[in-house]
């Protein structure tokens, strides 16, 4: 129900997913991964806007032996996520005695104030606030200790498509795993297409 797909100012965005791969169709891996996401932006004050975002993940993984499935693990990071990170940053998640990449478990958290800079040539201003973190199957999740971030970013709404340009500071880089990042640590990031 947003009323713009890359300058909302009020709506909302939900999707609910499950991907299904079992070995009884002759593959060796065996897996359900779950995703919901939520998006709700709302109108502050004067032209300014608010915007809450959530997406949680859940893999079942059932796969015995190899091949392994890191590439359908959760990781975090990047302008799509926990801004400040680079892409797939947020990745250890202790099993055992052993370090895995990637998560079973995922939790993300964004909270931004959007603002007109340019309204005619659909130019706005965004500052954030990122938080999340991926777990193990057996780990317990923990929103009081996650990496986040916050920062800037500049949207434009362009001839060309949406062209987004971030600048992430870490507040806390040394949650979950064994993956750090120092402190007051930041980054720009870029990016051509829509955010959620």
């Amino acid at each position: 129900s947003r009323d713009h797909y890359f300058l909302p100012t009020q709506g909302a965005i939900n999707k609910f997913s499950v991907q299904y791969a079992g070995e009884f169709l002759g593959g060796e891996i065996d897996f359900t991964k779950y995703a919901l996401e939520s998006g709700i932006f709302f109108p502050l004050f004067w032209k300014f806007t608010g915007a809450v975002h959530a997406k949680f993940g859940y893999l079942d993984d059932r796969t015995d032996g190899v091949p392994d499935i890191d590439w359908e693990r959760y990781y975090l990071g990047g302008i799509n996520s926990i801004r400040g990170f680079d892409q797939y940053d947020i990745n250890d998640t202790p099993e055992g005695s052993v370090i895995q990449k990637g998560g079973e478990k995922s939790v993300q958290f964004n909270l931004e104030m959007i603002f007109p800079i340019a309204q005619e040539m659909g130019v706005v201003g965004v500052i954030f606030y990122d938080q999340g973190d991926v777990y193990g199957a057996s780990q317990n999740i923990d929103l009081l200790d996650q990496y986040s971030t916050t920062g800037f970013e500049l949207r434009w709404n362009s001839p060309m498509g949406p062209i987004r340009l971030a600048y992430g500071v870490v507040i806390d880089g040394a949650a979950g795993g064994n993956y750090r990042k120092d402190t007051g640590t930041g980054q720009f990031d870029f990016s051509i297409g829509a955010f959620f």
